[in-house]
Parts: C-alpha cells; sequence; structure tokens
C-alpha cells in the first residue's frame, strides 16, 4: 500500500475556521485525494477523530478528500522481526461526523469554562496514555482532580 501511493503532499499543513470562529489546523503526513497517515507504537489506537478533521480540512480548503487510510508500524525491539505495516481505512463520512461532533464538544466546554470559570466543564480522560505529567500541564493539580487518582 506505502509503496502505491503518489502524493501530492507530504506533512502539508492545512487549516481553516470552525463555525464557532476557532481555528482547526493539522499537518497531515501524506495527502492523496484523502488523508493517509502513519503511526508508530507499541499498541494501536483509535485515530478516527484526528482522521476526520483532518478530512474536514482537505475539503474546507478546496480539494476532495475519498479516503482516510491509517497504516500503523508496530514498535518492536531491534532484535525483533518487524511486522508488517497494517492499513485501516475508515469510512470517510463516518470519520468526519465524528470530527465535527469532537469539535463542537470542545467548543461547547470551553464556552462554558469561560463563562462559568469550572474546570469542570472539561471532560477529563484519566485513562489515556497522555494524562500524564510528562504530557499534560494540569495533571494532579486543583484544574484536573480526575487525575489524582493515577500512581
Amino acid at each position: 500500500m506505502l509503496d502505491k501511493l503518489e502524493p501530492a503532499a507530504i506533512e502539508h499543513p492545512l487549516s481553516t475556521e470552525t463555525r464557532a470562529g476557532n481555528v482547526l489546523q493539522g499537518r497531515l503526513d501524506v495527502m492523496q485525494q484523502g488523508v493517509y497517515d502513519l503511526k508508530t507504537g507499541v499498541r494501536q489506537y483509535v485515530n478516527i477523530s484526528q482522521y476526520g478533521a483532518y478530512s474536514l480540512l482537505i475539503r474546507a480548503n478546496g480539494m476532495e478528500s475519498m479516503v482516510v487510510v491509517e497504516n500503523y508500524l508496530k514498535r518492536v525491539p531491534v532484535n525483533n522481526e518487524q511486522p508488517p505495516v497494517v492499513s485501516t481505512s475508515f469510512d470517510v463520512g463516518l470519520a468526519e461526523r465524528v470530527a465535527a461532533v469532537t469539535i463542537a464538544a470542545i467548543e461547547r466546554d470551553y464556552a462554558t469554562f469561560m463563562e462559568e470559570g469550572d474546570s469542570s466543564a472539561w471532560l477529563a480522560n484519566p485513562n489515556s496514555p497522555l494524562c500524564q505529567a510528562k504530557f499534560c500541564p494540569c495533571f494532579k493539580t486543583e484544574f484536573c482532580k480526575e487525575s489524582w487518582s493515577k500512581p
């Protein structure tokens, strides 16, 4: 799959304004009539919202988005045999709907927080691998009490 790509762009930044007037931006790994994203890691995660946002960015910038494909390369120790790339295709319409709902929720939560000043307006996700001091400045602070239960 990867050897058959003829990309229109690589690491291409795109941005657009959301309905609420915020800026949505992203940098697509590979753009070829849609989204081709490369992920590496010990395990594969669900990234449909990210890919839907990329597809929305492509459309907002006047191009067609007909495919959404994740190419996942499992990270293994150097001495182990490298498993093959796993290509997963997603329904473009579904990915865009998931992204639009996610963006609307973030904008709604932000508006509520700005109006009320209550950090519980944000839905925390302590199960996320990003919920740790290394990645989140709110980790184990008064702003994010949900993270206090993590070791």
